[in-house]
């Protein structure tokens, strides 16, 4: 077995592996528009492993400043053809951060995926928690009016930032995954967003103040699969939570999806321990696509 870092040589080969087995890994950062402007960077440690000209196995990291601030990495993808765990260990040991970058890493792994689930383990592992893929087909969105005093209007970007990042990590700060607080550069950089649909977020207001925020994008799916309608994230205030207001803005941006952005079918994602959520969206039509196991490995 040889080993090499990812250099402009072998990027194509790269690029051609992620793609050949991204169907049955989590492809959140190998879609065609992230291969495309994928380069070699500090910020993407990537090590690749040949059986003579073969591209056997790969692990690339993902060490972005969203992930930095909380101390975590994320893989984009770590996969090997030879269900060994050696080869991921050495891999792991090609792309480990500096001791104190980061406490520790993590990626998904699709239900089903035995050889790759029994390997991470024995690469040392853990379970961190699961998720659910849930996807919505065009069905009819049931009407909800806001109560009195409540109102729904569209997000303004060079205004609105700061309410969105406030009601977001209030919302989600005891949520697995998610705890890392955004800042008001990471809501305004979302204007940029390749996939952004214009007028596409929305807060939910009592009395003019924002209490809660819903963000939709396009989401351009592969195939005979998309493309869809993207929901996440939908937060609420904590004071708010458990009054109805989810289901006001889900059903907003379902309506959004349908009548304004041709999208009538929509996918997000849900921690499965999130309860409340889960099951309101299973109420709203949803059903589970796939489900994903959070792998994290503790690097202190």
């Amino acid at each position: 077995m040889r080993y090499e870092p990812l250099s402009h040589v072998n990027l194509s080969l790269f690029k051609e592996f992620c793609v050949k087995h991204k169907p049955d890994l989590d492809d959140s950062f190998l879609t065609e528009e992230d291969l495309s402007e994928f380069v070699p960077s500090p910020e993407s440690p990537t090590c690749l492993a040949f059986e003579g000209d073969k591209l056997v196995a790969a692990a690339s990291l993902l060490m972005d400043e969203y992930h930095l601030r909380g101390k975590r990495a994320r893989f984009r993808i770590l996969f090997s053809e030879i269900p060994d765990s050696g080869i991921y260990r050495t891999l792991l040991d090609a792309v480990r951060p500096e001791k104190g970058a980061v406490d520790s890493w993590f990626l998904f792994v699709r239900d089903g995926a035995a050889d790759l689930m029994a390997c991470v383990r024995e690469a040392g592992f853990h379970l961190e928690r699961t998720s659910h893929i849930l996807v919505r087909e065009a069905l009819p969105v049931a009407a909800a009016d806001s109560p009195d005093g409540y109102g729904i209007r569209p997000f303004a970007f060079g205004q609105d930032e700061e309410a969105y990042a406030e009601i977001r990590n209030a919302a989600f700060a005891n949520l697995m995954g998610s705890s890392t607080p955004l800042t008001v550069k990471d809501v305004a950089a979302m204007e940029q967003d390749g996939d952004a649909i214009p007028g596409g977020i929305f807060f939910l207001e009592e009395a003019g103040r924002p209490i809660g925020v819903v963000r939709t994008v396009r989401d351009p799916g592969e195939g005979e699969d998309g493309p869809m309608l993207e929901i996440g994230p939908l937060a609420i205030l904590p004071g708010f939570q458990g009054k109805g207001f989810g289901t006001l803005l889900l059903r907003h941006a379902l309506r959004f999806g349908t009548e304004q952005a041709a999208l009538p079918r929509a996918v997000l994602s849900v921690n499965a321990e999130n309860a409340p959520a889960l099951g309101l969206y299973l109420r709203e039509g949803f059903t589970v696509l796939m489900g994903l196991s959070c792998m994290q490995q503790d690097l202190l």
